[in-house]
């Protein structure tokens, strides 16, 4: 019965890890992170003004990994890639509004 039972609980515990395993893979978006991002600015739902200011008012560059470290704070965080959107100094209008 014993046999039976660590059987049962083995079995249970392989679907378990087959069933977790499954939905760890999540969908993988195509290019490089400037390009996603622009995608996703130009399918937000906002107004003109506001996409106007998306499409002129910010400027994206790369962050280096040794900066992402150092802003949160972890030193054994692998290397990762990132970008970030900042407004551009010649567009201050959305700021104030």
């Amino acid at each position: 019965m014993k046999k039976l039972v660590a059987f049962l609980c083995a079995v249970v515990m392989l679907l378990l890890f087959a069933a977790c395993a499954a939905g760890e893979g999540g969908k993988e978006i195509p290019g490089a992170l400037p390009e996603i991002l622009d995608r996703l600015y130009d399918t937000a739902e906002v107004d003109d003004a506001t996409r106007d200011f998306l499409k002129t008012g910010l400027v994206t560059m790369d962050m280096p990994p040794e900066v992402l470290r150092d802003t949160l704070g972890l030193a054994d965080m692998p290397d990762a890639e990132a970008v970030a959107s900042e407004p551009t100094a010649e567009d201050d209008s959305f700021l104030s509004a």
